[in-house]
Order: C-alpha cells, then structure tokens, then sequence
C-alpha cells in the first residue's frame, strides 16, 4: 500500500473516531442530565406535597393527598430525619419503582405498600418499599441506622392512614439477600412470628429493647443497600395505635 493510501485512510478514520467520541459524550452528558432533572423533579415534587398535604406531624389530608395521588393509603413520617411521604399501593411492586406517587413516570419511583398487604395495615406484617437515592431521599436514610446513636436518636416513626395514627417503635434492623423468601404477610403461628423476630434480632444492625407480643402487627420497611451484590436493608417495627 502506497503512502498516500495510508494517509488518506488515516485522514478518514480520525474525524470518524472523534465524531463517535463526541457522539458518546453526548449520550453520556444528555443522560446525566435526564438523571439529574429527575432526581430534581422529584425532590421538589414530595416536598411540595408535604407542604400541602401535613397540616401537623399527626394530621394528613388525604383528600388533598388523593386529589394528586389517587393510590395513596397512607402516610409515613419520622421526625428530623427524610422520611416524610406518602405510601402508595399498586397492583405489582414493579409500578412505582419507577413511578412518583401521583403515577408521574419517574427513576426515583414511591414510597410502596406490597401488592398483597392489605391497604389498612391489619396484616401481621406491612411490607413497604422504596429506593436507597444517592440524594440522601426516599428510604437511603435507613442506613443510618448502622449507627447506634442514630437509633437512639430516631427510635421511632409515625405512620398515619385516613382511619388511624400509630407510632411505630423499631425493633431491629437486618440486612438479606434480594433473592430470600418473600417478607412474611401472615404469620400461621405465634412461633412463625417469633422465628421471623428472632431472626430480626439476631442480625441487627442496632440495638433495641423494644418487643412484640404475639398480637402485635408489624411493618417492615425495605431498600436496596450495598454490602454486596443484591442486597436489602428491613428495618422491622411494631404498630401502636395512638
């Protein structure tokens, strides 16, 4: 091959390669920027509905609430920390990981009762659900609990649905594989929900005095976390009615 050949095809194959480089920069600047505004609309979003919807700590109008998010059931909150939303329930878990709660289409998704739980919080365990953020919102804050003094700190939560307020006393933190058994809904026995605390406690990332007769309902809320590949944060409570 002449050396004029070779210069021409190198002539060819440096704009080609840096217009598929800027091409690359591209994507890569307009999907951080499609991430970024998403995280933002969603930020805003929940905040602004807290300002709405919270009339105080312990009140919530639901009508206000389901005005803009039609499956919304309830409302979580626990103080001087993030966690101040409303939960939702869909037909699948799949929806609102990728949904606001008033159905907008977003990556940063709801804060999400299980399919099968019943929208009242009467079953023996409420499962909800909801993205670890690198915004720190949503249920990332969970993590926090590794700390002792965070726990202390933040020992309990409200939960407030249209017929009831309860105070949720945390009992014990864990952190499971996304591939275990689903969370149990139902206990059979007193010994199933006693094996399920058990097991709670003995792999807790904190420390709690905090116990559960076998009358007592529980909820179990769930994010992703990273200590390895697949991995959930359940920070486990019991209901009481205030």
């Amino acid at each position: 091959m002449s050396k004029q050949k070779k210069k021409k095809k190198k002539n060819i194959a440096f704009p080609l390669c840096l217009a598929v480089c800027l091409l690359a920069v591209d994507f890569f600047a307009c999907g951080l920027f499609f991430e970024l505004t998403s995280r933002s609309e969603s930020r805003q979003f929940y905040s602004s509905l807290a300002t709405r919807t919270v009339q105080r700590s312990s009140a919530i109008d639901f009508a206000s609430l389901k005005s803009s998010c039609p499956n919304a059931i309830a409302w979580i909150y626990s103080s001087g920390t993030p966690i101040n939303y409303p939960i939702v329930q869909g037909k699948d878990n799949r929806y609102y990981l990728s949904h606001r709660a008033d159905n907008t289409s977003n990556e940063n998704g709801a804060v999400f009762l299980n399919q099968k739980n019943s929208p009242d919080f009467t079953d023996d365990n409420s499962v909800v659900f909801a993205h670890h953020l690198a915004t720190g919102n949503m249920f990332t804050s969970l993590e926090k609990y590794r700390s002792q003094s965070y726990y202390k700190a933040h020992p309990t939560m409200k939960l407030i649905t249209p017929s009831a307020t309860y105070k949720v006393e945390l009992i014990a933190g864990y952190v499971l594989s996304g591939s275990s058994p689903m969370f149990p809904i139902r206990f059979a026995t007193n010994v199933e929900q006693k094996d399920f605390l058990d097991h709670a406690r003995k792999n807790s990332i904190f420390n709690s005095k905090v116990l559960a007769a076998p009358q007592d309902r529980l909820i179990t809320l769930c994010t992703c976390t990273y200590d390895y590949k697949n991995a959930r944060l359940a920070i486990v409570g019991k209901l009481i009615k205030q």
